[in-house]
C-alpha cells in the first residue's frame, strides 16, 4: 500500500517482533508528483494540500487519518527542512515561498521488515 504523508513518525509502523526496518531517500518532486497518484491520502493542513495539488496536478483535500504501514509499504513524505515556531500554521502562501526557497523536501519510506 502507498500512503501520502506530511510528515513521517514511528507511530506509522506495525512493529513486528518488536521492531521495524524503514528505507528513507530523498526524490525529486517528479517522482514524487507520480507516485502519489494511487496513495492514501494522510495530508493534515489543508496549505501542504493544496501545494501539492499545484506542484502535481491533483484535487487532494486535507484528510487527517492515523494509519499503521507494513512491511513493502510505501510512504510518500512532503516535509519541511527548517522547525517552525510552536503553534505556527503556514499559509498557502508561505509554504509555496518555503517551496521556492528549497525548504521544502520530498522522500519515500520504504517498510522493508
Amino acid at each position: 500500500m502507498k500512503y501520502l504523508s506530511n510528515g513521517l513518525s514511528p507511530n506509522m509502523f506495525s512493529f513486528q517482533k518488536g521492531k521495524v526496518t524503514v528505507k528513507i531517500e530523498h526524490i525529486n518532486v517528479n517522482e514524487f508528483c507520480t507516485n502519489i497518484k494511487d496513495a492514501v491520502n494522510t495530508i493534515g493542513h489543508q496549505s501542504t494540500a493544496d501545494l501539492i495539488n499545484s506542484l502535481c496536478g491533483t484535487s487532494l483535500k486535507m484528510n487527517r487519518i492515523t494509519f499503521t504501514a507494513s512491511k513493502g509499504d510505501e510512504i510518500y513524505v512532503i516535509t519541511l527542512t527548517i522547525r517552525l515556531e510552536e503553534g505556527k500554521v503556514l499559509s498557502a502562501d508561505e509554504i509555496a515561498e518555503l517551496m521556492n526557497q528549497g525548504k521544502i523536501k520530498f522522500m519515500r519510506a520504504v517498510i522493508v521488515e
